[in-house]
Parts: C-alpha cells; sequence; structure tokens
C-alpha cells in the first residue's frame, strides 16, 4: 500500500501549493526589479556649516552617482562635493554658498521626498535689544515659517514711521557675488510685487519675498542695520534653478538735441537701469552725468532747467553685470488654485493697463481657452500654447495693435508678450511683460518682449512665447531640441532684463507735455516731459555689448 506521502505526489495535491509558492517567489523578484522613486530616511546633521561632511540615509539612490544629484535649497551641489555615493548612503560637504531650506535626491529613477537643512551661519544671534541706540530691532517675527507670499509681520523699535528708503531683507540662495546694498546674500521685498503691506515704528507688514530661501530677516535702513530673526521658507510648490552664468558690460546712451523755448524752460527723462535681481547680479555701473533720482521703481530721472538755447546734452550709461539662466520645476498637483485675491498684486496684475488691454473679446477668448481649467499653472500653458498655433512670428507684423494681430494671425515679441499678459490676467492670473534686450550672434542686439506669470506659494515662472514659436534671431537659439518645452518656464542667460511690468511714472510739472515711447526696452508709463519748450528732439540709442564672458 502506498504511502500518504506518495499519494499526495500521485494525486498532484501539491500543484496549488507550488503555484502559490511560484507567485510569491515571481512577486518577490518583479518588486525587485521595479525601478522605485529614491526616498531620504535621515540627514545628519541636519544643521552644519560651510565645511561639515552631511550624511544622507535612505534608499534607491543607486550604486554609483552617474547622472544623479543632490538639491540643498533649490541648487544642485557641485561635483566637487561629493564624498561618497551608493544606494543607501551619500555624503558630501556642505557648499561655502550654501542655502537653507529642503535637501532633495534626483536620480534616473525620480526626485525623493525632502528632509530640512538649515546652515548654521544662517541662524542669527539673539540680541536682548538694540545693538545700538536708535538702531532698529526686531522682537519678533510671526508666523517664523511659510512660503512664498506668506504675511509677515515683525514686532520691534526704531523701525521709522514711515518705509522711506527702509528695506525688509531676506536670505537669498548666493551665487557669485551679490550686487545689494549690504554686501551680503539677501534680497529686499519687491516694490515691483506690491510686497510691503504696512510699516510703523513699532510694527511692520510684508509679505515673503519671491526668491527667498530660509534664513535671516532683518531690516536696513537710514537708522541702520537691526538684527535678524530667522524665517523658514518652506511648502513651495515647485523649485527655481539658476544654472548657468553668462557675464556683459553694456553701454546705451541718450541724446538731447536742440532745446529751444522760454528761459525757464526744462526737461525730465526717466532713463532705466539694469534690473537688479535673482536673475541679474553683481550689477556695477559708471553714469554721465549722475541722475537727479538714482532709483526711482527701477529707473533714473534725470532733470534739466534752464535748458532752451544750451547746447546738445548727452547721457552716457556703462553697466557691468552677471546674468543667469532660471529653469523651474514644478509638482502641478501642489499648485494652489485659489489666490489671495486681497492682496494688491493679484489686484494690479490682473487688471488691464494702458498697455495691457482686457476688453470683451479678450475675456471671451480667455474663457474658451480656460475651458473648465482650475490649475493656473495648466491655464498658462493652454494660453502659451494657443498663441503658438494661431500667429506666426514676423518682426514686421501687418498690425503692431496686439488684440487686431489676433485678426491678421501675425505678431512680433512684443504683441506675443501683450497677448499672453492680458489672457492670463483675464483668466484670474497674475501676469506681466517683461521688456529688454536679445543677445545673439557676436553681441549683437535686439529689442525683445516676453512674460511671466505668477503662481501662489512659489512666486514668477518666465515664459517666451515668441521664442518658443521658433522665432530666430541669427543663429539664437541653438543648442534647445525642443523651444516650444523650453520656453515655457524657462529663460536663458540671452535674455537682458530692464523691466518687469508697467514701470508706474507720474507728471511731476505741471505743466508738462508727456512723451511716452512704444516698443522701447523698458515699458513706462512716461519716458520724457518738457515744460516751457517750443521744441526738442531725442535720440535713445539701443544697447551696445562691449564684452562678455
Amino acid at each position: 500500500m502506498s504511502s500518504p506521502f506518495v499519494q499526495f505526489f500521485k494525486k498532484r495535491a501539491y500543484l496549488p501549493f507550488l503555484l502559490f509558492a511560484i507567485v510569491l517567489v515571481l512577486l518577490y523578484f518583479s518588486s525587485k526589479m521595479v525601478e522605485q522613486d529614491p526616498q531620504i530616511f535621515l540627514v545628519e546633521p541636519a544643521i552644519a556649516s560651510p565645511g561639515d561632511v552631511v550624511q544622507i540615509t535612505g534608499e534607491d539612490f543607486q550604486s554609483e552617482r552617474k547622472g544623479g544629484a543632490v538639491t540643498l535649497a533649490g541648487s544642485r551641489i557641485t561635483s566637487s562635493s561629493y564624498l561618497d555615493w551608493s544606494d543607501n548612503q551619500i555624503k558630501f560637504r556642505v557648499p561655502s554658498d550654501a542655502g537653507s531650506g529642503m535637501i532633495t535626491v534626483t536620480t534616473s529613477r525620480g526626485k525623493s521626498n525632502g528632509r530640512l537643512f538649515t546652515n548654521r551661519i544662517h541662524i542669527p544671534i539673539i540680541l536682548s535689544g538694540p545693538a545700538a541706540p536708535g538702531l532698529p530691532y526686531i522682537e519678533s517675527i510671526e508666523p517664523s515659517q511659510g512660503a512664498v507670499g506668506t504675511l509677515v509681520t515683525v514686532k520691534g523699535l526704531n523701525f521709522g514711521f514711515d518705509r522711506s528708503a527702509s528695506q525688509v531683507l531676506f536670505s537669498v540662495q548666493s551665487s557669485g557675488e551679490d550686487h545689494r546694498r549690504d554686501g551680503g546674500n539677501f534680497i529686499p521685498c519687491s516694490e515691483t510685487d506690491y510686497d510691503y503691506e504696512s510699516w510703523t515704528d513699532h510694527e511692520i507688514q510684508f509679505y515673503v519675498p519671491d526668491g527667498a530661501s530660509s534664513g535671516g530677516v532683518k531690516i536696513v535702513g537710514d537708522k541702520g542695520e537691526s538684527n535678524s530673526k530667522y524665517f523658514e521658507v518652506r511648502d513651495l510648490p515647485g523649485t527655481r534653478l539658476y544654472p548657468e552664468r553668462k557675464g556683459y558690460q553694456l553701454s546705451y546712451e541718450v541724446s538731447i538735441f536742440s532745446p529751444r523755448g522760454r528761459p525757464d524752460g526744462s526737461l525730465d527723462l526717466w532713463i532705466p537701469g539694469i534690473y537688479p535681481g535673482l536673475e541679474q547680479r553683481a550689477v556695477e555701473w559708471v553714469r554721465d552725468p549722475e541722475p537727479l533720482w538714482n532709483n526711482y521703481f527701477g529707473v533714473m530721472r534725470y532733470h534739466y532747467e534752464g535748458i532752451s538755447g544750451q547746447s546738445d546734452q548727452k547721457i552716457e550709461l556703462t553697466y557691468w553685470f552677471e546674468r543667469y539662466s532660471v529653469e523651474t520645476q514644478m509638482e502641478i498637483q501642489r499648485i494652489k488654485t485659489q489666490y489671495n485675491i486681497q492682496r494688491r498684486l493679484y489686484d494690479v496684475y490682473t487688471s488691464p493697463d494702458d498697455f495691457v488691454p482686457g476688453d470683451e473679446g479678450i475675456k471671451s477668448l480667455a474663457d474658451r481657452i480656460k475651458g473648465r481649467e482650475s490649475n493656473p499653472y495648466k491655464n498658462a500653458e493652454k494660453i502659451y500654447d494657443y498663441l503658438i498655433e494661431n500667429l506666426k512670428f514676423t518682426t514686421t507684423p501687418s498690425s503692431l495693435d496686439p488684440v487686431k494681430a489676433l485678426g491678421t494671425g501675425q505678431g512680433d515679441s512684443y504683441i506675443y508678450s501683450i497677448l499672453f499678459t492680458a489672457l492670463a490676467r483675464a483668466s484670474g492670473i497674475p501676469a506681466r511683460p517683461v521688456a529688454g534686450y536679445l543677445v545673439y550672434n557676436d553681441k549683437v542686439t535686439v529689442r525683445h518682449f516676453w512674460s511671466e506669470f505668477y503662481i501662489e506659494d512659489f512666486g514668477w515662472i518666465p515664459l517666451d512665447p515668441a521664442l518658443g514659436d521658433e522665432a530666430k534671431f541669427g543663429n539664437f537659439p541653438q543648442g534647445i531640441d525642443n523651444v516650444s518645452d523650453y520656453y515655457f518656464g524657462n529663460i536663458d542667460n540671452r535674455h537682458i532684463t530692464f523691466s518687469r511690468g508697467v514701470i508706474p511714472l507720474k507728471s511731476f510739472l505741471p505743466d508738462g507735455d508727456a512723451v511716452v515711447k512704444s516698443r522701447m526696452f523698458s515699458i513706462q508709463t512716461l519716458h520724457e516731459e518738457a515744460s516751457g519748450l517750443d521744441y526738442y528732439d531725442t535720440f535713445w540709442k539701443d544697447v551696445r555689448i562691449i564684452d562678455w564672458w
């Protein structure tokens, strides 16, 4: 008689168990073969100084770095900073210009979760009072963390009864020599973005500026510099990088010819300067002669009294600066669909103005493009795609009016920029035109216009619909595989910015004759204003690149 064991095999009762075991083995090996996004478990130490060694522990970093990278506070660390890289451990030395913020690991498999890292030098020394009598002093900052656009209240002493020339400065990710007034790695709250909400001697309310990083917040003004309080910039729905730098020396000039009129005749010229920011840093200049006002909403005021009958005048300006490319990477599912509609930034940059139309035709077209899309980033992309599909780039459009250009199907960069801005605003997305120059071939310049739109908790995102529609200037652009994709969210370092949005200048002369120049390299509500002059002529010479590096 057969044993039960033999009968078990003869009846093939083992087959279900065998099949179950095979399935388990296959599931085990398939799970090993499926590529997983890297995961960070621990960053140690989480607070360190430049030069210190930091270890990231996790899994699925891959056995070799190859194209992998550690991003620290929005900036990829350089290859020389890595000490060790394995599938579950990375060691690197903290770079000298490291910011404070999230650490992530990116490999060919994807991007990891983030862990907070703080550069020790960004932790302010706590003072018990002003360093000297009369100096501004910050007692508290509330909240102490938040995203770009968070409303912050600072309380303390000696801030001044109005803001005047004082500024609130935020730490910023460093890259090269910084141009700002205190020589440190800080950016001010922006007048262009209407970041300042209120200002008294004991309390200031402001919004976290675009581009701010975790670190110290301080106040600098005529009374001196305050202590710092730490603020953590967090919960941003994306990252912005400045990967490629190009240095420029450029010059331009404005000439005044044959002024005639009353003996007391006067003339004002409002001349733009290079726009200082994270894209354009280390800005230096020589101006001959010096302006009456150095910086009023980014322009210089030159005032001439009793100019009638005088000889011709010339204003010469030379600038040196570093221009960086901008690349954004957004987590679209984390983007808020609602804006802070109480903020002045929203009101100004969603309303029509003297340059950006907002008639019923624009509103109707914006609604048609938008459809049921609620995500402002995706909606901006739909507007961008619509312009590329329905306009053809030309430097000599048959109509210079942006709205009429929709009917002709032709546009230059100004028309693309204004139409994108108008359609975005009509869709409830804050947007503005950007004016300046493109540099191509061997230092050749051409006036150019592009745009940017605002995402809540993140800031401004650049785009160039004209270049996205494959507009070409000599051999530029080159080396970009898909220009349409690239120029939505990214801008190269061949763009030179003079104005972001419309610069709101007002007349200062009671009987002045105002002149607004169209399609200038800075969009302003006023360029020239004469009083008591029967005749004069001006020539605004285009920018000339003297050198680049």
